[in-house]
């Protein structure tokens, strides 16, 4: 089963449709930054916990081999990954959950 973040991540990326950085990913569809989240501001702490949950879910997505890196990191980018077919067999094992859709709804809300 697979946690809150990773479902994200995996969503995500399966609608982004091309090989991408998870972390792109977080910082711009699941978990983007504004004014009310730097350093300082009261939203800082829980975007920074949650930047964290869903960074350990991307090295669990990779060790568990439900992402695959097609185009390792050159120094001036990071690694591109695209779903494998565990992946994609996980994502829509917790897509047929009928609380997995509110669920990634509610993250990405956040």
């Amino acid at each position: 089963m697979l946690t809150t973040e990773e479902h994200a991540l995996l969503a995500t990326l399966a609608e982004y449709q091309a090989p991408a950085a998870l972390s792109h990913l977080m910082d711009t569809y699941i978990n983007p930054g504004g004014p009310d989240d730097w350093e300082g501001r009261s939203g800082h702490e829980e975007w920074t916990r949650r930047q964290l949950a869903l960074s350990a879910a991307a090295i669990d997505l990779q060790d568990n081999g439900l992402v695959k890196t097609v185009y390792p990191s050159n120094g001036y980018r990071p690694d591109l990954v695209l779903l494998t077919e565990a992946g994609q067999r996980a994502l829509d094992e917790a897509n047929a959950d009928d609380g997995a859709r509110g669920r990634l709804e509610a993250i990405c809300a956040q």
